[in-house]
């Protein structure tokens, strides 16, 4: 790995909704020969404790800074090692110019490839369609656990689309893919929840780039997920009480699926790593990683 330059700062000063470890947080970059570098968000803690390393993946238009706000200064504050990884055309990542054509088996090769870069084989904390990867790796690649945060189900967009393309979310997903967010406070909520502070859902949504179309619509196919529980993979599944996108029943369904443990996180919409509800989830993370002793 290789020393970035310094990332651009969160919306808001990091310890507002979490603990401020961010001079624990290194931006490195992954090289590789078949692909593009990618960028990748180390948190080192003062001390390093025991347990498995831990790698968070982010959804389809945001990047590795999502984490940085609370999980990954809050793992570090743990002791735990930790890294956010910025897929293909992602947060500081190489590919932007073609990230609306990337391929889903492209983004998996940078999460493989992610996974690879570990110390050790992690447990694997994914977001919205990077949750969808992350089941799609299930007994594919070495993992210690997996938790699911605002996740799609195991079926990927093909349940789900029908409610988007009803709501009017299907438009605001191919316009987010295409040319940057949707500037309306009622798209805010619904991507933030009705928790977020007008204020800090603007910056963020500011934050957010463009996506892959491919992916996407890749995401509406089924295809066959290994129960993690068939895998020996202890799972959690996190998802906000205002999530639009993945419904709380949905998120349900979801665990029981995976024969996960099921949390839902109180004021929070589709990014509950993001706003108030951040702390409270991360927390809920670790204490659920020290249950499993992992």
């Amino acid at each position: 790995m290789r020393a970035l330059d310094a990332p651009p700062p969160v919306p808001h000063p990091p310890s507002r909704y979490g603990p401020d470890g961010t001079r624990r947080i290194a931006a490195e970059r992954l090289l590789r020969d078949d692909g593009p570098a990618l960028e990748i968000l180390v948190a080192r803690p003062e001390t390093l404790g025991a347990g498995a390393p831990v790698l968070f993946v982010h959804g389809a238009l945001a990047g590795a800074w999502c984490w940085r706000e609370s999980y990954l200064p809050a793992f570090a504050g743990a002791g735990r090692h930790a890294a956010a990884v910025s897929l293909r055309g992602h947060g500081r990542s190489e590919g932007g110019g073609e990230v609306w054509r990337a391929a889903m088996a492209e983004f998996l090769a940078d999460l493989r490839h992610a996974i690879g870069a570990m110390p050790a084989p992690p447990v694997l904390v994914a977001h919205s369609i990077g949750g969808l990867m992350a089941q799609w790796l299930i007994g594919q690649a070495p993992l210690q656990g997996l938790v699911l945060v605002g996740s799609l189900p195991p079926e990927g967009l093909g349940l789900i689309w029908p409610w988007l393309a009803w709501s009017g979310w299907a438009a605001g997903i191919a316009a987010l893919c295409g040319a940057g967010p949707d500037g309306s406070p009622a798209r805010h909520r619904l991507i933030f929840g009705d928790g977020m502070p007008a204020a800090d859902a603007r910056a963020y949504a500011a934050r957010l780039g463009p996506g892959s179309l491919v992916a996407v619509a890749e995401a509406c196919i089924p295809r066959p997920v290994l129960p993690a529980f068939a895998a020996g993979l202890p799972a959690l599944v996190l998802t906000g009480a205002g999530d639009t996108i993945v419904d709380p029943l949905t998120a349900a369904r979801t665990a029981l699926y995976h024969g996960a443990e099921y949390r839902l996180l109180a004021g929070a919409g589709h990014f509950p790593m993001l706003g108030p509800a951040a702390e409270s989830g991360s927390a809920a993370v670790l204490a659920w990683l020290a249950r499993h002793r992992l």
